[in-house]
């Protein structure tokens, strides 16, 4: 029982009433006029995150009809070094059509960037792998076009007091940890069939 008790409140921090008026600057997939929205304030190096990432993917093909998913960036870089230059890459990747094809390989290959000298090397590599212009690429991490932006949802994730990865929003419910696919249904189908 107190175990129970101690994996529900890492899990769910519980109701709140939350602002998010940077949805517009963040990547968005799903429904567009959705009731229920899931915010996820993520890090691309996070293991959990990483974890999380296969799960709402898997969501999302079943449920993207229904629900509308934003990506905040969330990179703890006191101690994931690579952590911003990843956000910054993806972002790159975005103004190229490809958020959620460069967001899916950088967690599918976490491994081989996490402790890398030369990330920005490895992460115009992936643009290279998903056919997106490498030199555009690597001019906008160069710049870190995007960094201002990042920060912004830096910005967001300590005025919302958060500190750990994933922080998912489902609506205005907070929850703190990888949630399963069956919990991304029990909860949204909670909120669908209010």
């Amino acid at each position: 029982f107190i175990i129970f008790i101690i994996i529900w409140f890492a899990k769910n921090s519980g109701n709140g009433e939350f602002s998010f008026e940077l949805d517009a600057q963040n990547p968005q997939r799903g429904a567009t006029e959705a009731a229920v929205v899931i915010r996820e304030f993520s890090d691309f190096q996070c293991p959990a995150c990483r974890a999380f990432s296969f799960n709402i993917n898997q969501f999302m093909e079943e449920y993207g009809g229904k629900v509308k998913h934003i990506f905040y960036d969330f990179p703890l870089i006191s101690i994931h070094k690579n952590s911003l230059g990843a956000s910054m890459a993806a972002r790159c990747a975005e103004t190229q059509g490809n958020f959620w094809e460069y967001h899916d390989i950088l967690f599918d290959r976490q491994k081989n960037w996490e402790a890398s000298q030369n990330s920005n090397d490895v992460f115009v590599g992936y643009a290279k792998e998903l056919n997106l212009d490498e030199n555009a690429l690597k001019v906008c991490l160069d710049e870190k076009r995007y960094e201002g932006v990042v920060k912004k949802n830096l910005d967001k994730a300590n005025e919302l007091g958060l500190n750990s990865t994933p922080t998912i929003f489902i609506n205005d419910k907070k929850f703190r940890g990888v949630l399963s696919v069956d919990d991304l249904k029990r909860e949204v189908d909670a909120f669908i069939n209010q």
